[in-house]
């Protein structure tokens, strides 16, 4: 609608609210309306009187405060005042017919429903869902829903099809206090062929704090988890798992849920007052390792055992079972204003969490135990000097019927069981708490959830989420679910491929059982792309072609998951879109047994004219323009059960209609060169960007073969270029601000070549702990693969030494210093350039940074390079049917055949 239909259109509800007499609902906007109803009389609607503000009934007045006719998103501002100095159950109905043109589609905040069979009540669904809903036909519809900020204990949706519309409805429950006033903010919006999609990635853009993906937090928060293989696995002394820390680092995990460390549900710091409350039987062999005796030695333990994992390079999250549980006799003593009983939600489960606490539900905000709460989250979070929480049980969807309620503006009523708060809010509450303490890195803590269908706060409030469930469980019907309500935010599987419940484990051999984990890991791999998950390495460990797809599929996640594909795609089983602009990436499945070809088109009104594509590899493929500026990118292969991932590369424009283009990108580490190569030379002048990646920087330009002046770096993502008419190749070429030298040095350089001496590690003198570990981790990449990776094991160490380097034999040096140590060892200033450099000097592979935490990244980045050298990734453990068929400490390689020496002994 344009604005002066929008302004007209307010005009005329303001005449329709002064002349009618009383109605039982306020017409907002033409197709817009507003019922309230009062929760104390019956679930009876109220007779409102128009007025040009908005209506009263009642000792009640409604003020409906109109939307700018300019803001392609209408806001509607609701108010309701009482007047009689009582307090008022209300329920707001808020209705928008929907012209619809053909066959009706709606999706009421949860999943798609057909609303040719019934009408829909939300109530039937008994999950919460989002606070929006959309409905759709072939020319498009609107989308309904409450502003992301507010925050509400209760919603519904509604819908009922007529002919050529949807009468869509969202209902919010509310309270107010005698005399009190309460406001809440709903938006509407118009949306194209993309239908709940375009709802979607509009409503995320209202609140891009809630649903972006969080850059302030631990980078390893948006990384696979590793599912306790640096937690539980690490286990002490005899028990620790061989090389956990290189299955960690092989399979790109970033950070482990690290649970219950703590003694008692509820006092998860340890307080000396708390310490000795009697315990249930539980498992002796935890109470022993965690040291439950002596509460000294208990601190000890659990400060080794995160300052450990975080040694390793995981990032070790502090395990709450979302503050809403506590250990009965400590709730009952000291917390009995929190307890939360609500009689569709457990609020009593024995022997739980520790294994040996009987827990109550409690509510952690608005009550005395959300002082405890914080006080311990920030003794933790101090004490182990955390990256953040694993909070665990969030769902957040229980109501809190007590006393602690009334301080909530955001509760709500049910008319038989009286006023309660959502459990979501408090949890949501908790996590912004958390959320806002930083760490001695200068990082935010982050919070990664377990959300279930989560109450929608949980969701907005948290970094990262979990869903306890591998990706066909439920025969994979609410994947969608989960990802709608997170947003572009990171997700990851959380269960394992549980052979023992599909399979006939006892009658398989060898070869069938690696196929049926080849099968299984292809589809996780392919879901995981579907809907913007990671799987953790409970997923990937041991499977060296899963652990192949790993570094495109965390890009896209890194990118960000966008609800608009924003592309079609034929012999494509889906196509999904990551990231906007220049990180755009379009992946398309092929989840059937057989090879097949695909091609997509773009959508240019969504993503714009002239986009340029190559595959996410850098491999070539062909574009080609249509009349209207779309791309489209046909012929891509598929293996069976493959997901091909196209990145855009480059931008021209004007889009020449009707010319096609091949698009390689060659990336050797310390050089990258893109290549366009026009099939029909350029019919007229244009202006070409091309991706600059982060870490590159601008060489050189070249137009059929000749030189093409300097070209330009446009706002820090792009070169851009002037392409003159008849040009038939056009080269950018880029240099890394980080490696000088080419991915074949840096792989052939001698770590420990076959019967030759190892490389030996010099630090300089008084090298900082995080150059130590950068050592450690290059020494420990090279000893677990000679030791488990090949089929006849060897034992190699590489030397550590500090200030001298061996006068003989080929030497690794590592500088946090800024390169003057290196620099006094391979008397080589021209390759240490910069604040960071990689490279191979003679007889030295040098690693320089600015600072020893520099350092440390720095290493990581080559060793994702030297993995291609030394592949593993890892070792199966001892599960039933790995155990079995014998197979437990081998690895499935990429040939698709058992390899590697048992590191289990």
């Amino acid at each position: 609608m344009s604005g002066v239909r929008r302004l007209m259109g307010a005009l005329m509800v303001a005449v329709a609210l002064v002349s009618a007499g009383p109605v039982a609902a306020l017409e907002m906007a033409p197709g817009l309306e507003l019922e309230v109803i009062d929760g104390q009389s019956r679930m009876a609607p109220m007779d409102l009187r128009p007025s040009a503000t908005g209506g009263t009934a009642r000792d009640l007045t409604v003020t409906i405060g109109r939307p700018d006719p300019s803001d392609r998103i209408e806001r509607w501002r609701v108010t309701c005042t009482d007047l009689a100095g009582k307090a008022r159950w209300l329920e707001l109905r808020v209705s928008d017919h929907v012209a619809i043109e053909g066959a009706p589609r709606y999706w009421p905040g949860f999943q798609q429903v057909d609303l040719a069979e019934e009408p829909y009540e939300g109530s039937r669904t008994g999950s919460p869902a989002m606070p929006l809903a959309a409905a759709w036909g072939d020319g498009g519809g609107r989308a309904l829903g409450l502003e992301p900020h507010e925050r509400v204990s209760w919603l519904e949706h509604a819908a009922e099809a007529g002919e050529g519309q949807v009468r869509m409805t969202l209902k919010v429950r509310i309270v107010l206090d005698p005399g009190d006033a309460k406001t809440l903010q709903f938006v509407r919006y118009d949306v194209g062929g993309w239908g709940m999609y375009e709802a979607l990635d509009r409503y995320y853009d209202l609140a891009p704090e809630y649903y972006e993906v969080r850059r302030n937090v631990d980078p390893r928060i948006n990384m696979p988890s590793a599912q306790y293989a640096a937690w539980s696995a690490r286990g002490s002394g005899e028990d620790t798992w061989p090389w956990w820390e290189e299955v960690c680092r092989r399979n790109f995990a970033g950070w482990d849920w690290c649970y219950a460390p703590f003694k008692r549900t509820g006092d998860i710091f340890g307080r000396t007052e708390d310490w000795e409350a009697p315990m249930q039987p539980g498992r002796e062999d935890v109470k022993q390792r965690m040291h439950l005796d002596d509460i000294d030695a208990f601190r000890r333990w659990r400060q080794e055992a995160f300052a450990g994992g975080e040694r390793g390079g995981v990032a070790m999250l502090f395990y709450v079972p979302a503050m809403v549980w506590c250990e009965e006799s400590l709730a009952r003593e000291k917390f009995a204003d929190s307890l939360t009983q609500d009689p569709k939600r457990r609020s009593r489960i024995e022997r739980w969490v520790t294994g040996w606490d009987t827990c109550l539900r409690v509510l952690p905000s608005g009550t005395s135990y959300e002082d405890r709460a914080k006080l311990d989250l920030i003794a933790v979070a101090r004490e182990l000097d955390l990256s953040g929480f694993a909070f665990d049980t969030a769902t957040g969807d229980a109501r809190h019927f007590g006393p602690a309620a009334q301080r909530f503006a955001s509760r709500a009523w049910e008319p038989d069981e009286g006023e309660f708060v959502r459990e979501g809010i408090a949890i949501a509450e908790i996590i912004d708490y958390c959320r806002s303490m930083v760490n001695s890195r200068g990082d935010h803590l982050g919070v990664v959830s377990n959300l279930g269908f989560g109450w929608y706060t949980v969701c907005q409030a948290t970094d990262a989420a979990l869903r306890e469930a591998n990706p066909w469980q439920n025969e994979r019907a609410y994947n969608d679910v989960s990802r709608y309500f997170l947003g572009r935010k990171p997700a990851c599987w959380w269960e394992g491929y549980d052979l023992h419940n599909i399979l006939a484990y006892e009658e398989m051999t060898p070869k069938q059982l690696a196929e049926a984990y080849l099968g299984l890991s292809d589809f996780v791999i392919s879901e995981s792309y579907r809907w913007g998950f990671l799987p953790t390495a409970t997923f990937t460990r041991g499977i060296a072609p899963a652990i192949a797809q790993l570094p495109t599929l965390v890009e896209c996640i890194h990118a960000g998951w966008e609800p608009v594909p924003a592309a079609t795609a034929d012999g494509a089983s889906f196509v999904t879109r990551y990231g906007e602009r220049w990180q755009t990436r379009l992946a398309l499945g092929n989840e059937s047994a057989e090879p097949a070809t695909s091609g997509v088109t773009t959508d240019a009104q969504w993503l714009g004219r002239g986009w340029l594509f190559s595959m996410a590899d850098g491999a070539a493929v062909r574009n080609e323009f249509l009349t209207d500026g779309a791309t489209r990118v046909a012929g891509i292969a598929h293996a069976p059960r493959e997901v091909a991932v196209l990145r855009a590369q480059a931008r021209i424009t004007p889009a020449p209609e009707g010319a096609a283009l091949t698009v390689e990108v060659h990336d050797e580490v310390a050089t990258r060169t893109v290549t366009l190569t026009m099939d029909e030379p350029l019919a007229e002048a244009a202006d070409l960007r091309v991706a600059l990646p982060q870490g590159w920087a601008v060489a050189e330009a070249r137009i059929d073969g000749g030189p093409a002046g300097v070209p330009r770096e446009a706002d820090h993502a792009t070169v851009q270029l002037d392409v003159p008419a008849g040009a038939r190749k056009v080269q950018v070429a880029m240099a890394s601000e980080l490696f000088a030298s080419d991915r074949r040095a840096l792989q052939g350089f001698p770590l420990a070549d076959d019967g030759a001496e190892p490389a030996t590690i010099v630090l300089r003198p008084g090298a900082s702990e995080q150059e130590r570990i950068a050592a450690e981790r290059i020494a420990r990449m090279v000893a677990s693969y000679y030791a488990c990776a090949l089929d006849a094991p060897r034992e190699v160490t590489l030397p550590i030494a500090e200030a001298d380097a061996p006068a003989t034999g080929p030497i690794v040096v590592i500088d946090g210093s800024g390169g003057a140590f290196a620099e006094s060892i391979v008397g080589r200033r021209e390759m240490l350039r910069g604040a960071s450099a990689v490279g191979v000097c003679d007889r030295a592979l040098v690693i320089v940074a600015r600072d020893g935490a520099r350092a440390l990244q720095v290493t990581e980045r080559l060793l994702r390079v030297l993995d291609e050298q030394y592949p593993w990734p890892g070792y199966m453990v001892g599960l039933t049917p790995n155990s079995a068929v014998g197979v437990v400490g081998k690895y499935i390689g990429a040939d698709g055949r058992w390899h590697g020496t048992s590191p289990l002994g």
